[in-house]
């Protein structure tokens, strides 16, 4: 985890705040999802910036890996920097996708 706010850290250029990242099952995250954004399914990841929380449904995420050809830890790691940015204020855009890019980038340069 350090590595992942270490770089997103490096991106952005600044400091930021803490964060807990927590898994969850699908059940827990439809619940979550249909609470916060009125949505009756599972969410891969839901940020909560009021304690800077990410939860990632651990299921989920397993199947989108195995969907998209990733591991488990490179689809995780990708849906906690997506957390990440929301958590900062970003929201889905042209410049957020560019962020990740260039986070999840700079983590593959530090396993090199």
């Amino acid at each position: 985890m350090k590595k992942i706010v270490k770089a997103v850290e490096s991106v952005l250029g600044r400091k930021i705040e803490p964060v807990n990242v927590i898994f969850i099952t699908n059940r827990r995250s439809r619940e979550l999802n249909r609470k916060y954004r009125k949505k009756d399914k599972p969410a891969n990841v839901l940020s909560f910036p009021e304690t800077r929380d990410i939860v990632l449904a651990k299921e989920l995420i397993k199947e989108e890996a195995r969907q998209y050809g990733f591991s488990f830890k490179e689809w995780a790691t990708h849906l906690t920097v997506h957390g990440i940015l929301h958590l900062e204020g970003y929201e889905h855009s042209g410049k957020m996708e560019r962020l990740e890019e260039k986070v999840l980038k700079c983590l593959q340069k530090k396993k090199s």
